[in-house]
């Protein structure tokens, strides 16, 4: 989200000849040293004297609209947004043919969270002026925030059509390609961005973000790194980390995600994703502790997810059944809830609980390939075995280079009399696995197994706006 604020100016303009600003020149003068003042201490990010001034300036000259407008830019600054949008919404009263000042409602409106007024905001501003850029890409940001993805794809390239040379609007294109589906549209947009404006580390730190979603996580790294060298935030210490998570250097991520909690102790993603990293390398105790302080700061359906699966590799598999009982109080769709419950009940020797769970989790997510492998497990160590075979299947047709479920396919088939059949699945799943190591350089035989690696929340926050004043 970017915003053109009017510009700096050291006259009053706009003002009518029977205006309440007082009828002799010290007095214009006045309001004129006011503003002036004010802009100073705005560009010097001095919020609170800004507002102080341009108080002043409305008290003075309460017809004067860029008053009106300054104040709610600063206000809004000082993250004061319901008196932001007041105050912008004053200055449109007393001009309300100004592309700017409908344009900084929109940003006002949408720093609220009150995103569908700031789509009408932005939209009212270009109706004004169909040539403003910043409107256009401020109108993507708030349709991205509203799921309206394609829409917000359009307003992107519009605001680039009109000003090329934009790196945000540039950016936010590639936020929004990336949550299409678009990857590498994304990261050709994000490489745009950086090109333009090669400072600009809110860009490296979107395109890291892609780059690990497309499996390229050393270039992923580098990015993130490169980000936190412009400019330092828990946000982009918190990537860096599910980078190296993604590309199993959990000691890496454990010190990134710490050095996000030193600039944001308060940071929830971090606590989690700190959890995960101490799971995968089997401290379990550490990785509780950290999935706790989550919890305590913003309990979820996530959060507790988590927590289950550290207490479950633990072996507290009761009190992990009770913890994904929570989560999925707080989202009975919550797929990763459901299959976790599974899993913990098998150990608890519940197959029928199990089944019921697994088949919770596939009810919500079948496209999950995890999912359908471990119902396909559950159901086989109940002795349905041709139900099993159909959740294989179902696995395998998600993703064919799935070697568990290939594998364990093999042995369903092999239960269900079907020997044929099974040799076929034991020997695309040994082809898989020689493909794999062959890529790796790394050896492996089929063998029988739960699942890969179950999701376990790893967000990332990736920040799509940055505020110019122009």
């Amino acid at each position: 989200m970017k915003r053109n604020c009017a510009h700096l100016s050291g006259n009053i303009e706009g003002v009518d000849d029977d205006d309440d600003c007082g009828s002799t020149r010290d007095s214009f003068e006045e309001v004129d040293r006011v503003m002036l003042l004010g802009n100073q201490h705005r560009a010097n990010s001095c919020n609170i004297e800004a507002i102080k001034e341009f108080r002043r300036a409305t008290e003075l000259c309460p017809s004067y609209a860029y008053a009106f407008n300054q104040l709610g830019c600063s206000l809004e600054d000082n993250g004061q947004y319901i008196e932001a949008i007041i105050a912008q919404q004053k200055a449109l009263k007393l001009s309300k043919d100004d592309a700017t000042y409908h344009n900084d409602l929109g940003c006002a409106l949408y720093k609220n969270g009150d995103y569908s007024e700031a789509v009408d905001a932005h939209r009212r501003s270009i109706s004004v002026d169909p040539n403003f850029s910043n409107a256009y890409n401020n109108l993507g940001c708030a349709l991205n925030r509203l799921r309206r993805y394609d829409e917000a794809v359009s307003a992107h390239r519009k605001a680039i059509s009109i000003d090329p040379m934009d790196s945000v609007s540039h950016n936010n294109l590639g936020s929004a390609l990336n949550k299409l589906g678009h990857l590498f549209r994304a990261i050709a947009a994000h490489k745009r961005a950086i090109k333009l404006s090669p400072k600009n580390s809110t860009a490296y730190n979107n395109l890291g973000i892609v780059l690990h979603k497309v499996g390229q996580y050393a270039e992923s790294i580098v990015a993130h790194r490169k980000a936190i060298a412009l400019m330092p935030s828990a946000i982009a210490w918190n990537n860096l980390g599910i980078a190296y998570s993604k590309s199993g250097q959990y000691t890496e991520a454990i010190d990134a995600y710490n050095e996000a909690l030193v600039l944001n102790s308060a940071y929830v993603n971090a606590h989690s994703n700190l959890g995960c990293a101490l799971n995968k390398l089997g401290q379990h105790k550490r990785a509780i502790a950290a999935h706790l302080k989550a919890i305590e700061l913003r309990e979820d359906e996530a959060s507790l997810t988590n927590l289950g699966v550290a207490l479950a590799n633990d072996g507290q598999h009761e009190l992990a059944v009770e913890t994904y009982g929570r989560a999925i109080q707080l989202d009975s769709a919550y797929g990763s809830a459901w299959n976790n419950l599974g899993r913990a009940l098998e150990h608890l020797g519940k197959l029928s609980e199990a089944v019921e769970a697994h088949q919770h989790a596939v009810e919500h997510e079948g496209s999950n390939e995890h999912f359908q492998n471990d119902l396909g497990f559950a159901l086989y160590h109940q002795g349905d075995y041709s139900k099993a075979v159909e959740a294989y299947r179902r696995a395998v047709e998600v993703r064919p280079g799935f070697a568990v479920a290939q594998s364990n396919l093999g042995y369903a088939l092999d239960k269900t009399g079907e020997k044929a059949a099974a040799k076929q699945a034991y020997e695309k799943a040994a082809q898989i696995e020689r493909e794999s190591a062959t890529q790796s350089g790394e050896g492996g035989n089929p063998k029988m197994a739960q699942s890969a690696e179950r999701p376990e929340n790893e967000q990332i926050e990736p920040t799509q706006r940055a505020i110019h004043f122009r």
